[in-house]
């Protein structure tokens, strides 16, 4: 082996590394075009920078450098694929799902301030017992929260980090909550969403 390869091991867990943050970068970007571009100059050049870099990064044959090109490419063709795919099933389910959220509204406000928090979610799906209809639709409540509704306050804590240095900052965390008008506008704003990224329908 050149002494100037490093493992093969090694060399796929910074490919994968480099997927994971194309995938990030693009996860980030709302705009359509602006997606694509990404999506076409990661493409162009990931590709042909692993052939040419294989040896340096230990890729010594060719299920080596084909395994490499997917630790590149895997990431941000899941993310493309499964996003897609979820994001569609939310704009279908969201008429369903503001139209039970308005129906039980009372009963998921447990508090009575006009707003439903994760708590409150949580609360209700405790009482529902067996209902799997009422079950199904407070998940999919609690786990579209940040999306349906707006955040209502924001808490700050000392977290320290695990890697044994002692080390840490400050973390700021919002909470979210849903009013009558953020249930009311969510099928509009998530169809908005979809076809920001993906285009119409």
């Amino acid at each position: 082996m050149n002494p100037n390869t490093i493992p093969t091991s090694v060399g796929l867990i910074m490919l994968f590394t480099i997927g994971l943050m194309a995938l990030v970068v693009f996860a980030d970007i709302r705009k359509r075009r602006i997606a694509r571009a990404f999506g076409v100059i990661y493409g162009i050049f990931a590709g042909p920078l692993v052939a040419v870099f294989s040896k340096s990064l230990g890729l010594q044959s060719v299920l080596e450098i084909v395994v490499g090109l997917l630790c590149v490419f895997v990431p941000i063709t899941c993310y493309c694929v499964f996003h897609k795919r979820n994001l569609k099933r939310a704009v279908e389910r969201a008429p369903s799902l503001r139209d039970w959220i308005l129906r039980n509204f009372a009963e998921l406000d447990a508090d009575g301030d006009g707003v439903i928090t994760r708590a409150d979610i949580y609360a209700f799906r405790a009482t529902v017992g067996r209902n799997d209809a009422d079950r199904k639709n407070a998940s999919r409540t609690a786990y579209e929260l940040c999306v349906i509704g707006h955040v209502i306050d924001t808490v700050t804590g000392f977290a320290i980090m695990m890697d044994g240095t002692g080390t840490g900052g400050v973390v700021a965390v919002n909470l979210y909550g849903i009013s009558p008008a953020d249930a009311e506008s969510y099928p509009a704003r998530i169809a908005q969403t979809y076809e920001a990224e993906f285009g119409s329908q």
